[in-house]
Formats: structure tokens, sequence, C-alpha cells
């Protein structure tokens, strides 16, 4: 059995990551958490605070995600063309839900053993450089999907989520044993999620 990382070492990785962060711009990208917007068939509202939003009835009997001044306030239904929310907000996102999910490339690097392809090996445990991230699951088998905790708890209703750059500490992905083992990573929340790299720890079987 052989113990791997990924095939880099950690410190390089981390000045690549850095190097990308600072001069990487993304399409669409803003620094302002309220002009960011992750929902489908949307409409904004950004005037003074409110609670009742209207304008929705391309939406009327669909099950909405609503981003309140940067905060994630719970699916509701639209009603009458409008949705009603407990705490005023001056800028607000409403729109259909729409999944993300990332699925690492196959493991293929040389080795002490020579190359990976069709060897044996299971990844357990993962290292996340995430920019701007507001929210991420991650399964590795079966059909649960667990959060990425090191992204913080969520905030109270009305409080904006704070976004995560840099490193996560060590992921359990259990993946099982077989030639070509993976995990998925989901964004599911109307939040940005912006995935740098992602570092494997694997056990080589298959020698």
């Amino acid at each position: 059995m052989v113990d791997v990382l990924g095939g880099y070492r950690i410190g390089d990785l981390s000045d690549m990551v850095d190097d990308f962060i600072e001069n990487v711009p993304l399409a669409g990208y803003s620094e302002d958490a309220t002009e960011q917007r992750f929902v489908d068939s949307s409409v904004t509202y950004a005037a003074s605070p409110a609670t009742v939003f209207t304008g929705l009835d391309h939406l009327e009997g669909e099950t909405v995600q609503i981003l309140a001044d940067s905060g994630v306030v719970s699916e509701q239904v639209v009603s009458g063309g409008s949705i009603t929310i407990p705490v005023a907000s001056s800028v607000v996102h409403v729109g259909l839900k729409y999944e993300s999910f990332v699925q690492p490339m196959r493991i293929d690097i040389d080795s002490q053993v020579g190359v990976m392809q069709g060897k044996e090996k299971n990844i357990y445990e993962a290292v996340l450089y995430l920019m701007d991230t507001g929210a991420v699951s991650v399964k590795a088998s079966g059909e649960k999907y667990d959060d990425v905790r090191d992204l913080g708890e969520a905030p109270l209703y009305g409080e904006a989520n704070e976004l995560f750059t840099g490193e996560t500490a060590g992921l359990s992905v259990e993946t099982g044993t077989s030639t070509d083992p993976t995990f998925i990573l989901r964004a599911d929340q109307p939040l940005p999620f912006t995935l740098v790299a992602a570092i494997l720890k694997y056990n080589l079987t298959g020698q």
C-alpha cells in the first residue's frame, strides 16, 4: 500500500493558488456580494428596505430561492406573483434554484510504482482551495451530501453569509476501492462557489 498526496508539494501549490486568486479575473464576478446572482429566471429588487416583492408572475407556483442583503432566506412558493420575507431588505434576488457539480478528473500521475491507470486505489481525504465561496457539500459514496463545515456556521436570519477564501482542512471522502474512485462537490445555495484546486490523498493498492 502506498500513501500518496496528489503528486504536488503543498507549499508550491499554495503559491500557485494564491497567484491565481490575485491575478485571474472571473467573468461576472463582483466583490460586492449583493451584486452576485446565483438563481435562474431571476428578478432583483434594489431600493428601500421592504418585505413584500412583486413582479414574479413568470414564477407563479414555483419554489424559489431568495438572497436578501447577501443572506440566504428559506425557499418559498410564489403566490399571486409575489413573496414575503420576514426581515426588510434592500437588495433581494429571487429566482429558480440550480445546482452546480464538480467531479475531479481521473487520477493519472506517475508514481514510484508507475502510472495510476488500471490500478486499484481509494481516495480518503481531500483538501479544497476555494475562492469567495458561500456553501458547498461533498458526496463520496451513497446518496448523502455532507456540508463542508470549514466555511463557517450558517448566519442568523437577516445576516449576510461570509464568503470563504482559502484552504479547507482535510475532508473525509472515503470513496471505496476501485480503479477509478471519485467524489462529487455540490453547490445548491444562491451563493458563489469557486473551486481553484483539490488536493487528494489516496491509497494505492493495485501494484
